[in-house]
């Protein structure tokens, strides 16, 4: 018999008896499916219900606090720069005392603005309006204004984050063991993932989070300033 006659396939016989061909061997049996079948149909009944809450007319989208946190929440470019940033405002006060006057002051003339509150000195401040771009300017204050608090947390990724050192890869629980700050990792990345417009403005430091197989990961990187 020669090399080539050995390793041909063997003439199987039907025989009950007779082990049954390759292609016709499987570990897989019918209901090995069921359970992925049951998922599929489980979800596709869930996806439907949830477009029809989403087509209802009084639908009103709502998430969970971690679902919330787990968002980056980049900064936007001030109204007034320092003061007032794009968003929703509430201006409340008793009846009668003058609110609809005061904002039809502020909308079409020069205004002065008295601001004062628990965590913040009196302030007096003058504005400006830019009739063309429709925006208010800070003419001058009568007293320094107001500053928040350097955070910590930022703080200590600027120390790691450095033009010798533009980018920072890694887990919270990493980044966590690096900053040497005592804090769990999961609040890490929910408190960075609240400050990162702060971050990138104050320390021109980016800030991303993603999910990868292995799990959660953080990159930081120097925005380096154009010459």
């Amino acid at each position: 018999m020669t090399e080539k006659e050995k390793t041909a396939i063997p003439n199987m016989s039907v025989d009950a008896g007779m082990e049954q061909p390759i292609s016709k061997n499987s570990i897989h049996s019918i209901t090995d499916d069921s359970e992925d079948f049951n998922d599929f149909e489980e979800n596709s009944k869930k996806f439907l219900e949830r477009m029809r809450e989403m087509n209802l007319p009084g639908y009103m989208h709502t998430v969970t606090m971690s679902e919330l946190y787990e968002n980056i929440y980049p900064s936007r470019p001030p109204i007034i720069d320092g003061l007032l940033y794009p968003g929703t405002y509430l201006f409340a006060g008793s009846p009668k005392v003058g609110k609809s006057f005061f904002m039809s002051q502020l909308a079409y003339h020069s205004a002065v603005l008295d601001i004062s509150g628990r965590d913040q000195q009196d302030q007096r401040l003058y504005l400006s309006r830019d009739a063309e771009r429709l925006t208010w300017n800070l003419e001058k204050a009568e007293t320094e204004l107001w500053e928040e608090p350097v955070d910590p947390i930022l703080e200590a990724v600027s120390k790691i984050v450095t033009s010798e050192n533009a980018e920072w890869i890694g887990s919270p629980t990493e980044l966590a063991n690096t900053l040497g700050i005592d804090i769990k990792p999961n609040t890490l990345s929910l408190r960075l993932n609240v400050k990162a417009g702060r971050l990138l403005d104050e320390y021109n430091i980016r800030y991303e989070n993603k999910r990868t197989h292995a799990g959660r990961s953080i990159k930081l990187t120097l925005q380096l300033s154009e010459v």
